[in-house]
């Protein structure tokens, strides 16, 4: 409805001395109910337009005079660069940008990072200064100090100083002073070499010149420091030696023969050991009766050199044998019989029964009994770690029942293992296999006893034997009504072909019954196409077999269905 309906608008004439009454049309007035509905319409939009948010932009902040301030009005104030507030229902709150107030402190920021910088800059330029006037000074230094040069020929590329050196090396070294303008020859005096010692000498020799005679006594000379060249020949008597002065070191090799020694002046004591060999002693010079008991000892004999004839009978007994010093190549080929074996005294031991490539040993440090076959170990019998007996393949014994393919009897069980996976194990509590078991011919249960339950095994078509699903609820979930899933529906049951054939006679025992005559019975491929939950398939993923355990409900299902039919059609209902 329009908001004026009863007011019509009709052109006037307007002329230069006022309106013509007879272009005005008169306004019909309008009804009570009209003028009513019009102010409901008004009051409305009123109200519509009272409930909006205001943007105000003045110079001072609205206070609700004009229009009644609502909660998210907008006050833009002109007055101070259009800064914006907002109307939180109790007072106004600025809303500027928060990042001008971000970008105003990062600008402050930088510029005191600048001013830092400029400061840095300056410090590092004034230091610079300091540097280079630090190494001026230093280069004035140096330039003030003494030069030496150590060179073949003289120095000429100067500038040089007042006391600068030169060492001419291919003159031993010689000493030069740069005086007057040029280098000139000097030495050392008195005063500067009184420091000087022997240590400070290397080796060589003084001219005997430059040495007064009287300075040198034997205080000033150390022990084997005069050479023999310096020493004239019999100068020196035995009467000038002090006794023990003079050591083996000192004395040349073949310098001091028999006819030196007198007699009886060399003991035991002054003989080295060792310094005595064979081609020392003339042959036949010592007898049984020069040598002291128990001074010969094994390490004294060289290999060999004693041989039976050089042993007097029965003078070697046990005693004089040391515990495994004799081994099998010390023994000759039946030289030890049973008469010479005391009874209990093999213990420690290895038999073996040949030396070939084939042999079986026994062995006393693990008490096991090892078979050689080509040269090499391949099994042993032995006793286990904690019980039993252990019959096990490999090279080397263990006797802790862990290297396979092995056998172990013990006090309560006994095991053949391939692996530690795979074992048979016989015991009291009755037989235990771990791993597949297989059979080339008739399994056989020879329990006699029956049951009225339901087989709980089945053999897959790849000839494993495992239990049957169980059929409590227990073991189920999400258990719905057959009919409502549709992936389930029973129907295409109706439609499956009941065949009749004969099993091929590669393939049904000959003994069988049933072997070469028609059966009835259904195909596992139609199966499959009619009712693919109850069709069975290998590991190969093809069908092999149908199972009843989901036939018989989708059949019941039917058989349900059909009843309740029946029952509808007799009105039975």
């Amino acid at each position: 409805m329009p908001l004026c309906p009863q007011i019509v608008i009709t052109p006037i004439t307007v002329t230069s001395t006022g309106m013509s009454q007879t272009s005005i049309v008169p306004i019909v007035a309008a009804s009570t109910e009209e003028i009513d509905e019009l102010q409901v319409e008004i009051d409305a939009v009123e109200v519509s337009v009272n409930g909006k948010n205001h943007i105000y932009r003045q110079t001072t902040a609205p206070d609700g005079t004009v229009y009644p301030l609502t909660e998210g009005a907008v006050w833009i104030d002109t007055d101070d660069g259009t800064k914006q507030y907002y109307w939180t229902g109790t007072a106004w709150v600025s809303v500027q940008d928060t990042g001008i107030a971000a970008a105003e402190a990062g600008a402050i920021a930088a510029q005191n990072a600048a001013a830092a910088a400029a400061a840095a800059a300056a410090a590092a330029t004034a230091a610079a200064a300091a540097a280079a006037a630090a190494a001026t000074a230093a280069q004035t230094t140096a330039d003030g100090k003494n030069k030496i040069y150590r060179q073949t020929t003289m120095p000429t590329a100067g500038p040089f100083a007042e006391g600068d050196l030169w060492f001419d090396t291919d003159d031993d070294n010689k000493f030069y002073r740069y005086t007057s303008g040029a280098f000139t020859p000097f030495t050392l005096g008195n005063e500067a070499l009184a420091s000087l010692s022997a240590t400070k000498l290397t080796a060589g020799t003084i001219d005997a010149s430059v040495i007064t005679v009287s300075n040198i006594n034997a205080g000033n000379i150390s022990t084997g420091s005069l050479a023999s060249g310096r020493i004239a020949a019999a100068t020196i008597v035995g009467s000038q030696l002090v006794a023990g002065t003079i050591e083996a070191v000192s004395i040349a090799a073949g310098t001091i023969t028999g006819a030196k020694l007198a007699v009886g002046t060399i003991e035991a004591v002054s003989i080295a050991a060792g310094t005595i060999t064979g081609t020392k002693i003339a042959a036949g010079t010592i007898t049984a009766s020069n040598i002291a008991v128990a001074t010969i000892t094994a390490t004294q004999i060289a290999a060999a050199t004693i041989t039976a004839a050089e042993i007097a009978g029965a003078t070697i007994t046990a005693a004089e044998i040391a515990a495994n010093t004799i081994t099998a190549a010390e023994i000759a080929a039946g030289s030890i019989t049973v008469d010479r074996l005391t009874a209990g005294t093999l213990t420690a031991f290895t038999l073996r029964t040949s030396s070939g490539a084939r042999r079986v040993t026994v062995s006393a440090s693990t008490n096991s009994i090892s078979f050689m076959e080509s040269s090499s170990t391949v099994g042993h019998i032995g006793p286990a770690a904690t019980d039993g007996v252990v019959v096990h393949y490999g090279s080397t014994f263990n006797p802790n029942v862990t290297t396979y393919p092995l056998s172990y009897v013990s006090s309560n069980s006994v095991i053949i293992a391939q692996a530690a996976t795979k074992y048979v194990e016989v015991s009291s509590t009755g037989v235990v296999m771990n791993g597949n078991v297989y059979t080339l011919d008739a399994f056989y249960n020879q329990d006699a006893s029956t049951s009225a339950n339901a087989a709980n095994t089945r053999m897959d078509t790849d000839g494993r034997t495992r239990r049957s699903t169980a059929s409590s609820a227990r073991f189920k979930e999400e258990i719905v009504d057959l009919l409502t899933v549709a992936d389930l529906n029973p129907s295409g049951l109706l439609s499956l072909p009941i065949r009749a054939f004969k099993f091929k006679s590669d393939y049904l025992d000959a003994t069988d019954n049933r072997s070469g005559i028609l059966v009835p019975g259904l195909i596992a491929e139609e199966v499959a196409e009619h009712y693919p939950i109850a069709a069975d398939c290998g590991a190969d993923g093809l069908v092999e077999n149908w199972n009843e355990r989901f036939i018989i409900p989708g059949m019941l299902a039917l058989i349900q269905d059909l009843h309740g039919r029946i029952v509808t059609l007799e009105g039975k209902a």
